[in-house]
């Protein structure tokens, strides 16, 4: 089956697409993922897909909506649960993970450059 969709591009379907994400990360952790991240996962399997099919290879798009799914799950499960333990263990200046903006975020900058900018309220 996989062949023969290989062999027509453009015949993946977005019903498609998330069944295989299903079937690959298992329903009870795909079910968990945000919202987000589900929502890039999706976009990124659909560009790599096309991607597949194209003259030129260019996978540029898909990685960075992986890039974001990831980025969206890691700070819903890890940097936003630590950063509120940290205010709640009397850290009241340590910036809730919200708050930080990622350079890439603001359309400044480059995305891959690393860089941060951290705006602390008050």
């Amino acid at each position: 089956m996989e062949l023969a969709r290989l062999s027509k591009p453009n015949t993946y379907h977005a019903a498609d697409i998330e069944e295989d994400l299903v079937n690959h990360f298992g329903k009870e952790l795909y079910g968990r993922l945000t919202p987000d991240a589900r929502r890039y996962l999706n976009s990124a399997e659909s560009l790599f897909r096309q991607s597949l099919h194209a003259e030129i290879k260019d996978y540029r798009g898909s990685l960075i909506d992986f890039y974001e799914a990831y980025r969206h799950e890691f700070r819903n499960r890890v940097s936003g649960p630590v950063s509120r333990n940290l205010i709640e263990s009397g850290h009241p200046n340590y910036p809730l993970v919200e708050t930080i903006k990622f350079v890439g975020d603001s359309g400044e900058g480059d995305r891959d450059s690393g860089l941060i900018v951290i705006s602390i309220p008050g």
